[in-house]
């Protein structure tokens, strides 16, 4: 069983993770999501640079889909975490 520091510490770069992603856009990481899922819908889209070209609407609405999964993970994370800590005490 990890101890308490271990746990606070995790607990601290989710927080810090989840605020990066609150504070700007993470294109990058959306972009490269893409680019590694783009096989299955490359008939729609051709590639995630060309869907930002073609349909910015499209791009922003799978963007903010992305980040709200990302936020919802990290704040799972967190709560797991959180009880970890209460057993550990």
């Amino acid at each position: 069983m990890r101890n308490m520091d271990e746990i606070t510490e995790e607990i601290e770069e989710l927080k810090n993770e989840k605020e990066e992603l609150e504070e700007q856009e993470n294109t990058e990481e959306y972009d490269e999501m893409l680019e590694e899922t783009k096989d299955s819908w490359i008939k729609n889209y051709y590639g995630g640079t060309v869907l930002k070209e073609i349909d910015p609407i499209a791009y922003r609405c799978g963007l903010n889909d992305y980040n709200d999964g990302r936020l919802t993970e990290i704040n799972d994370e967190i709560n797991e975490l959180i009880n970890e800590l209460k057993e550990v005490d």
